[in-house]
C-alpha cells in the first residue's frame, strides 16, 4: 500500500491545477474529519450550458480513492490509496495531466450506478478526509453521458481532495476547507436523428432503364443556423425504394423538395410538410411519380451531374458532354 506525502507548496500548486482542470472550489467552513461536504455542479452557474443541462437530470457517483491523514504539522496530508484503488500510484508532484490520468485509472476500477450517489448540485455530507473520484452521468445511464432534449453531454472522471485548499478560509491556518464545491466542464454535442425519403413509382417502364431521383433537403437548426443537404433514390426496377439521411441535429425543422426526376417521369404527389427531426426515430417524407410514356431519354441525374465538395460544402457539378435530357443545363437552370 502506497503512502504519498505532499508538502504544502507542492500540494497547493497541484490543487490549483486540479481546480483549473476540473472546476472551481469554494469554501465556507473549516476542515473536520467526518464533517466534510462535497457539492458537485454539472456546470458552472454562469456557463452557456447551464439552462439546457438543467433538463438532463445529471447525477454523480462519488468513491473514496485514498485516505487522507494530516501529519504532525497539520500543513500537509498523507494519502493512502484504499479498497479497489489500493494499487494506484499517486505522483509525488501531480500536475493537471497527472490528476486526469489518475482519475481515468480510478474510473476503470468501478462503474457508475444508475441513480448515482446524489443529484448534481446536491450536497453530500459526512465525508471523511480523503481523495474522491467523481463520475457524472445522466440518471438511469451508466456511461459518463447525459442527454437533454437537444444535446448530449460527455463528462470526464474527476478527482477531488476533501478537504481542499482555499485562500479564503481563515478558520484553518493551513488553508484547508472541509466544504468543497466544484463545477464540471462537460463537452457538448448535438443529439442526432434521421430523415427517410421513400420514393414510389406507380408504373416503372417495362424496359427497366434505371433512373435516379434527386431531393433537396433544407431546414433550420435549433440554433437558427441553416441546414442543407442532398439525397438521391436510385431505381432499377420495383415499385418503391428509399434512402436515409443521417446525423441531422435533433430539433431541426426540415423540408424536402424533389429537384430532379428525369424526363420520363412526372411527380404525382409530394410530401411538402415541414417536419422536425427527433432522436431515435426516422422522420419520413414520401414522394410518388409515374411514367409519362416518354422514350426521349431516361438518364438519371447521376449520369449528368456529380455531387462534389465545393468551398467546404456539397454541390452538384455538371459533367459536360454527357448525354441526357439535362445535359445542356447547369444546376441553376433546374
Amino acid at each position: 500500500m502506497q503512502v504519498v506525502r505532499k508538502y504544502l507548496a507542492a500540494f497547493a500548486a497541484a490543487c490549483l491545477l486540479a481546480v483549473l482542470a476540473f472546476g472551481g472550489v469554494s469554501a465556507q467552513v473549516a476542515r473536520g474529519a467526518g464533517d466534510n461536504t462535497l457539492t458537485v455542479h454539472a456546470v458552472a452557474e454562469n456557463s452557456d450550458y447551464a439552462d439546457d443541462i438543467a433538463g438532463a437530470d445529471v447525477v454523480v457517483d462519488v468513491y473514496k480513492v485514498a485516505l487522507a491523514e494530516p501529519n504532525s504539522t497539520y500543513v500537509t496530508y498523507d494519502y493512502t490509496p484504499t479498497g479497489v484503488f489500493k494499487d494506484l500510484k499517486i505522483p509525488a508532484n501531480p500536475d493537471a495531466s497527472d490528476w486526469q490520468d489518475l482519475a481515468n485509472q480510478a474510473a476503470a476500477l468501478v462503474e457508475p450506478t444508475a441513480d448515482g450517489t446524489a443529484s448534481a448540485g446536491a450536497t453530500i455530507t459526512g465525508l471523511d478526509d480523503g481523495l474522491y473520484l467523481v463520475l457524472a452521468h445522466g440518471k438511469g445511464n451508466t456511461t459518463l453521458t447525459a442527454e437533454s432534449d437537444l444535446y448530449e453531454y460527455t463528462f470526464q472522471p474527476v478527482l477531488v481532495a476533501v478537504p481542499g485548499t482555499s485562500t479564503y478560509n481563515t478558520a484553518d491556518p493551513a488553508g484547508w476547507d472541509g466544504n468543497v464545491t466544484m463545477s464540471l466542464k462537460p463537452e457538448r454535442d448535438w443529439r442526432y436523428g434521421n430523415l427517410k425519403i421513400v420514393k414510389t413509382v406507380t408504373d416503372f417502364p417495362s424496359d427497366g432503364e434505371p433512373a435516379t431521383f434527386v431531393f433537396h433537403i433544407t431546414g433550420t437548426r435549433p440554433d437558427d443556423k441553416p441546414y442543407e443537404n442532398y439525397a438521391s433514390v436510385y431505381f432499377d426496377g420495383g415499385t418503391s425504394h428509399e434512402t436515409t439521411v443521417t446525423h441531422i441535429p435533433v430539433g431541426t425543422d426540415v423540408t424536402v423538395t424533389e429537384e430532379y426526376s428525369g424526363a420520363r417521369y412526372e411527380l404525382v404527389s409530394s410530401d411538402d410538410e415541414t417536419k422536425t427531426i427527433v432522436a431515435d426515430s426516422d422522420i419520413q417524407f414520401s414522394f410518388t411519380n409515374k411514367s409519362n410514356g416518354s422514350h426521349t431519354g431516361g438518364h438519371g441525374i447521376e449520369n449528368n451531374f456529380k455531387l462534389d465538395k465545393i468551398d467546404g460544402g456539397w454541390d452538384w457539378t455538371w459533367n459536360k458532354g454527357t448525354p441526357g435530357p439535362q445535359a445542356d443545363k447547369q444546376p441553376s437552370d433546374w
